[in-house]
Parts: structure tokens; sequence; C-alpha cells
């Protein structure tokens, strides 16, 4: 990826309030030292992202994804490393509101999450998709349109305001909604449509058949585009929300969501698609051409009383709270992956 691919997309990550990357520099300085001279002594060693996940569920509450949770290679087996980040990145997901916050690992980092108040949660599948060898930009609002699905009588389509009453329906046949007013759906519909990064897809029925009504929701499910500096500057894709309406299973809408939800990640240009799932559903994602890659983790908040991230924090230092033993949590910057990249950054405990 060339400079400028990188610092676009750095630009995109660090323009959203949502999005932390962090690298933790160790330092023989004071932690809160801030200057081109002490700078120079400090060297990345650790380095992980958190987004926020705008969500309808829960009363629209917020889900934090912890991803690339990694320190260098000298410190490779340094627990107290992996801890530090990782509870600097949960401080973050509370600050914004978040209600849980979930992280994908190797079967042998269970045990390390764990002790940290992690609980098992299910499987993360996983789908690779192809490079069209062009450049990708940073992904924006994804521009498509209503579909059929293939050979049936729904057609996919991009949630609207209007649909509040049949879309809050359909999710609490997946989990808890809540009480949530005209007023409050309409607002985090207009917030998603303008951060642009997250896509709800809505399937409608195309005529009366079966007992449904023209324009009935019947399944939905949810596109995020995560921007990232890895995999050559390509975004992840999370799926997210998925779900059928009871009357309406077994009849292969689920498996057409999917495909849909993955046309939007390729034409997004992403490097893959993840979604996590229960133990008893790896079989259907598998048919669907997923992979089971990691155990899926969970570790649940306090009820937060509303977001109170301020805008402050992403101008400035966002340091770990107390910044002991020359600690410091930044955010991250293009020297600052420079050097985490030159100090060979590997995945927490791979040998």
């Amino acid at each position: 990826m060339s400079r400028e691919a990188f610092e676009e997309r750095l630009a995109a990550i660090n323009a959203d309030e949502l999005h932390h990357v962090v690298v933790m520099e160790a330092s023989s300085s004071p932690p809160h030292a801030d200057n081109v001279a002490t700078r120079s002594a400090r060297h990345a060693s650790a380095i992980g992202s958190l987004v926020v996940e705008n969500k309808f569920i829960h009363e629209c509450g917020r889900v934090g994804h912890v991803d690339s949770l990694a320190v260098s290679a000298e410190l490779c087996g340094s627990e107290e490393t992996s801890y530090r980040l990782l509870e600097h990145l949960i401080a973050l997901a509370r600050q914004h509101g978040c209600y849980k916050v979930l992280v994908d690992c190797l079967e042998a980092d269970v045990a390390f999450y764990a002790r940290n108040g992690f609980e098992r949660k299910g499987a993360q599948m996983a789908m690779s998709l192809a490079h069209g060898g062009a450049d990708v930009h940073v992904p924006s609002k994804l521009s498509w349109s209503s579909v059929q699905l293939r050979s049936s009588p729904f057609r996919a389509r991009a949630l609207r305001a209007a649909d509040r009453v049949g879309y809050l329906g359909l999710l609490e046949q997946l989990t808890t909604v809540g009480d949530v007013p005209a007023a409050t759906f309409e607002g985090r519909w207009r917030l998603m449509q303008h951060r642009g990064l997250e896509h709800v897809v809505v399937v409608v029925a195309m005529a009366e058949a079966c007992g449904l009504e023209h324009g009935q929701i019947v399944a939905c499910g949810t596109l995020m585009l995560e921007p990232t500096v890895a995999h050559d500057g390509r975004p992840v894709a999370h799926i997210e929300d998925v779900v059928v309406d009871a009357a309406c299973r077994g009849h292969g809408l689920g498996k057409l969501l999917l495909e849909q939800l993955v046309e939007m990640a390729i034409s997004a240009g992403c490097a893959k698609v993840i979604l996590n799932c229960a133990e008893e559903n790896v079989g259907f994602y598998e048919r669907c051409g997923f992979e089971h890659k990691r155990v899926s983790m969970v570790r649940y908040l306090p009820a937060p009383s509303r977001p109170r991230f301020a805008e402050k924090a992403r101008s400035g230092e966002i340091r770990s709270h107390g910044a002991l033993l020359g600690w410091v949590a930044v955010p991250v910057g293009l020297a600052l992956i420079a050097t985490a990249v030159a100090a060979r950054i590997l995945t927490r405990r791979a040998q």
C-alpha cells in the first residue's frame, strides 16, 4: 500500500469519533511528557483498535468491537501489556455508551480474555474476498439500489425511517429491543446515514403471497464497513443482526439475504466478511461459504446513562487511565505505525 493510500485510510479512521486505533508506547520519560525529544525515546510496544457499532436493539444501544490486539515481538509473552491495552479500549467503549464489547480470538487466547471479564459467546465465521487489483478507496456511503433477491418474490432495500414498526417487530424475534420511540429511531437512523458505514438491509414481500402483505418486512441484516490500514488498506465487513421472520424460515431466504450482504461487501472492496453466530448455527454459515475461524468472546458492561464521549478527546492525547510505569496510550499516527511495523507487531502469543 502506498504512503498516500495509508494516510487516506488513517485520516478516515481518525475522522470517525467511533473508531479508535491506539498504540501503547514504552518510555523511560515521565508519562505525561509530550514533546519531540521524549517521543524519540519511545517505541510502539502494543497496538489495538476499537470500532463502535450503532444498533437499534437494546434501546438503540451500541456495541464495541475490539480488533487487532497485538504486542511487539519482544513483549509477546507479556500479559500485563495486553491487559493494559485491552482495559484502555474497554474504557473507550464505556465512554461511547456501549452495553457490551466483542472480541474474536484464537482458541489459545480464550483463557486470557476469560481472566479479563469476557465469556465465550459463540463462533466467528469469515469469508475472504478476492482482491480486484485496483487501489481501494476509503469506504464512503455505499451506493446500491433496491434489488430482487434471486428467483424469489422478495426485494432487498435500505432501511427507511418509516420502517420503524415493522423493522423493530422483526428484531424482537432476535433479541431485546426495548422502548424505541419514533424520534429516537429516526435520530439513530439519521446518525447511521451520516456516518455512512452501517447499512441496514430489509427484505420485503413484493406481492401478497403466503399470507404476507405487499411491502411487509420479512428479513433484515446489517453490514458495517470497518476502514483499516491492514489488508492492503481494504475494509473489513461485519454482518450483524440477521433475522428472518419465523413465518418465512425454511425457504432459503436467509441464504439469499447473506448473498446480498456479501455482494455489497464486494462492491465496497472489502478484504473479508466476518460474523458471529451460535455454535449450533456454524453448519448453516459453512453452507453459505463461510469458514469457522475464531472464538467469539463478549464482555457485558454496566448499563450506560448516555454516550458522554467528548469531542476534545479526539483532538488530543487519549491516555490510559493512570498512565502507570511509563506506559502511554496515544491515537495512532503514521510515525507510530511505521515504528510498530518495524518492531514486527505480532498477534499476542503467536510464536
